[in-house]
C-alpha cells in the first residue's frame, strides 16, 4: 500500500490536487511505519530513500521546490549501495537552487517532462 500511496501523491500533485497529494503522502508514511518484517523481494527497493525521493517528486510538482530539494537530498544520502544505479536519475532530476529560482528553467523542464533531451 505504501507504494500505491506514494504514486497517488505524485499523480495528485501533478494535476494540482494539493490536499489529496498531502493525504496520500501521510498515508504512505503511516503504512510504511506500520509494515513489519521483511518486504517481498519485488518491493526491496521501497526504502526510506525511495519514499523520500517520491515525496520530493510530489513536492516539486506542487511547486514546493525548497522542500523537494531537501527531500531529494535526503533520498540521495539514504541511498543504499545496492541501489547505486538510482543515483544518476535522482541526481539529474534533483531540484537545484538555480532551477528553484528560475521559473523559465522550471517551465522548460515541465515542457519536456523533466528531461533535457532537446537537441541544441
Amino acid at each position: 500500500m505504501t507504494l500505491l500511496h506514494c504514486r497517488q501523491a505524485v499523480g495528485h500533485a501533478r494535476v494540482g490536487e494539493r490536499s489529496r497529494a498531502e493525504r496520500s503522502l501521510a498515508r504512505a508514511e503511516t503504512t510504511y511505519d506500520r509494515a513489519s518484517g521483511r518486504p517481498e523481494a519485488w518491493l526491496a527497493f521501497l526504502t526510506t530513500a525511495e519514499l523520500a525521493g517520491l515525496a520530493g517528486a510530489a513536492h516539486q510538482a506542487l511547486g514546493r521546490h525548497r522542500r523537494a530539494q531537501e527531500l531529494t537530498t535526503s533520498a540521495l544520502e539514504l541511498l543504499e549501495p545496492r541501489f547505486e544505479r538510482n543515483r544518476g536519475p535522482a541526481t539529474r532530476d534533483r531540484p537545484t537552487p538555480t532551477r528553484i529560482g528560475s521559473s523559465r528553467l522550471l517551465t522548460a523542464d515541465a515542457a519536456h517532462g523533466g528531461r533535457d533531451d532537446r537537441v541544441p
